[in-house]
């Protein structure tokens, strides 16, 4: 291009060679080929100038094979050109094939990314159970639940023993959210194990199809924690059922407890179920959000009872039947599912006289287990079952403690005297240590292990200073595992 401006100034005659094909395509590495080109070009239109001088001219042989010679120079350079030039090409088509192969599996992941993210940002109903149809609304505990979710703590939990209703209440309330707030996530966790502690997470993650969670160097735990503290994500509610075990929240995962896995964010809440009063405090870190769920006041059991029997019985019987089983809700459930069955062979009636003929009939009638969609899949449904697993935590947790179950036991099941009780553990030879010198067990350990059954809601205080009761059907399971 810069030869070409002679031409202005004088007469002359440019020869190119070219190798680029525009000013954005410019590859130095190719002008050497193309300034060989020009030269040999160049030097064999000179030869094609006749000279002004006829001495200077050479033999017309001599000047062909001169320019035969020049071209096969030539034909060799461009092929040695071509050669290169194809090899160059080779090399950047496959550098170029490759690239594209990278770039889009980047935009492949970017893709999935944001689909996942996408659908993370959606609200979600993650719980396992349906409404009952045959639900009972429990007013107090009721008011108290929507107080809860509406105030400004984070955390609040229903306490009470097994079969009281917490995870019933819990349920309709997930689903009564789930209907009045859409927008609003609803996560349910079984927090009785470590082992379904994490399967829940996993299920959690997988439902919000959270990138990387199949990865198995990433803590599950730990992702959906860190998700859902998020300020992106919509609100949500976040149940954690049966958490009764306080050394397995704060046992460790790797390096954090388990109670660490717990999202805290303004925008969310978490509701507890759990049998143990320790765990519930340890959860929420505040006893006024601790809600200690009763037994069902009698209008309660006995609507109860005539929603899941579906017919109207002799209601002074009814009335007998459950005051008989002391308005535990599951005690009384696991009464209609069994008369329900059998009838017409089995009535009201008869199931009372049944249930008082003998301690051994009772255990029957108590340990029967009928189905229920609104309880774990292979997790025993009578009485029995579910109050032993408190009275083996117990034994666990506090040997002592149950020592002074099994006594109480034996007592008469309303106004049992303290005094009567300080000698629970004289048979232990572990309790020497415990005993002052008067040979009697300190007060310090019976008040401990008493609160562990209070915690547990096995035993209550009554208004008369130094009286204690406990249920009936507690005393009843409690000789029956012995």
């Amino acid at each position: 291009m810069e030869a070409a401006g002679l031409m202005n100034h004088f007469p002359c005659l440019v020869i190119r060679g070219i190798c680029d094909y525009s000013d954005s395509h410019k590859n130095k590495e190719w002008q050497g080929f193309a300034a060989m080109v020009a030269a040999a070009y160049a030097k064999d239109l000179l030869l094609q100038i006749a000279p002004t001088s006829v001495e200077a001219e050479k033999p017309i042989g001599e000047v062909l094979g001169s320019i035969q010679r020049d071209l096969k120079r030539v034909n060799r350079t461009t092929e040695e050109t071509r050669a290169g030039v194809m090899i160059i090409q080779s090399h950047q088509i496959d550098h170029t094939h490759r690239l594209t192969h990278i770039q889009r599996d980047v935009q492949d992941i970017k893709l999935r990314k944001v689909e996942d993210l996408s659908i993370a940002r959606n609200p979600h109903f993650v719980v396992p159970f349906p409404s009952d149809p045959d639900f009972v609304n429990r007013s107090d505990i009721w008011t108290w639940i929507q107080e809860q979710y509406a105030g400004p703590g984070s955390r609040f939990a229903l306490v009470g023993m097994g079969g009281f209703g917490k995870s019933q209440m819990a349920i309709r309330f997930a689903h009564h959210l789930h209907a009045t707030l859409p927008k609003t996530s609803v996560f349910w966790v079984h927090g009785s194990t470590k082992a379904t502690f994490e399967e829940s997470y996993r299920s959690i993650a997988d439902v919000l199809a959270l990138p990387r969670r199949r990865d198995p160097d990433v803590n599950v735990l730990a992702l959906v924690r860190d998700w859902l503290e998020r300020e992106d994500v919509s609100p949500w509610l976040m149940i954690i059922d049966n958490a009764d075990d306080v050394k397995m929240l704060l046992s460790k995962d790797t390096n954090e407890t388990y109670l660490s896995y717990l999202p805290k964010r303004e925008n969310g809440k978490i509701l507890i179920t759990s049998r143990s009063w320790a765990a519930a405090d340890e959860l929420t870190g505040n006893v006024k959000m601790i809600f200690r769920v009763p037994t069902m006041e009698e209008a309660q059991a006995l609507q109860l009872f005539q929603k899941k029997i579906g017919r109207d019985d002799n209601e002074a019987a009814v009335l007998r039947l459950i005051d008989t089983l002391d308005y535990v809700p599951l005690a009384i459930n696991q009464a209609a599912a069994y008369i329900y069955k059998r009838s017409p062979r089995v009535t009201v009636e008869s199931y009372l006289e049944e249930f008082h003929n003998s301690e051994k009939r009772k255990e029957t009638l108590l340990h029967s287990n009928q189905g229920d969609i609104q309880r774990y899949e292979g997790v025993s449904h009578s009485v029995v079952v579910t109050w032993r697993v408190t009275f083996e935590q117990i034994k666990h947790e506090q040997p002592r403690a149950a020592n002074l179950l099994s006594l109480m036991s034996f007592f008469q099941a309303q106004n049992i005297p303290e005094y009567m009780l300080h000698d629970y553990n004289s048979g232990n030879i572990d309790s020497e240590e415990a005993n002052d010198k008067h040979g009697e067990t300190s007060n310090v350990d019976f008040e401990d292990d008493l609160d562990v059954l209070r915690d547990y809601s096995l035993v209550t205080m009554t208004a008369t200073p130094g009286l204690l009761e406990m249920h009936s059907l507690v005393q009843f399971c409690t000789k029956s595992r012995s």
